[in-house]
């Protein structure tokens, strides 16, 4: 009975997505991380943003119901760096990390506008998975009874990757029109990470990424 409700939703599905525009994009990003807390006593910060790069595919105003969303597959890969402290009078541990990550992230923007047909705007939500990472660092514990722990963290055999992401996005694009059929659209999207990108740390890191991407649109109607 679940199959063929699945394969029902699936041919409802497809009947609305054949023939809709598809774009293809790509580019660089740059990536930083932020944590919403002022540093304070023994609490401290310090964060290096990197850069990497992102592609995708998706459908463009997609009809649902009485309005249109956006839907996009994306790989992005990204990298950073971080210190965090935390502690106070008996003692205190650090995180120091060097971080590339690899993901990928399934987009949905339901709120769209347009200015004179061609600079078009969309707000929106996506939910990630980590396919990869490349965390380099260590990790440091004292108290002042002595007890001190330096744990090598390459490779996060401590796991403080976490694994699942969810963030808000925003895509600005203006379309040039090449053909009836193809339109290129560089475009600037903006990724605000509401979860945590790391466990067993001394701060709630989020991500922010800034994309700039040149987009193919192909026009099926």
């Amino acid at each position: 009975m679940k199959r063929l409700v699945i394969l029902l939703m699936f041919i409802t599905a497809s009947r609305h997505i054949i023939g809709q525009d598809i774009l293809v994009s790509g580019g660089i990003n740059t990536h930083s991380y932020c944590d919403f807390q002022k540093d304070h006593g023994h609490y401290k910060t310090d964060y290096t943003g990197g850069q990497g790069f992102s592609f995708g595919a998706g459908i463009v105003s997609l009809p649902v119901r009485r309005s249109q969303v956006d839907i996009f597959i994306r790989f992005d890969y990204f990298t950073g760096k971080f210190i965090t402290t935390q502690g106070g009078l008996g003692g205190a541990t650090l995180t120091h990390a060097t971080v590339g990550k690899s993901t990928l992230s399934i987009g949905c923007y339901p709120v769209q506008f347009s200015v004179f047909k061609k600079v078009h705007f969309s707000l929106g939500a996506e939910y990630s998975l980590l396919l990869s990472d490349d965390t380099k660092g260590y990790q440091t514990a004292w108290t002042l009874g002595g007890i001190n722990r330096y744990t090598v963290i390459d490779h996060d055999p401590g796991k403080i990757n976490n694994h699942h992401f969810f963030g808000l996005g925003a895509v600005i694009r203006y379309g040039f029109r090449l053909s009836e059929h193809w339109v290129l659209m560089p475009q600037y999207r903006f990724y605000l990470g509401l979860t945590n990108g790391f466990n067993h740390i001394e701060a709630a890191i989020k991500s922010y990424r800034n994309h700039y991407e040149i987009g193919i649109l192909k026009r099926f109607k």
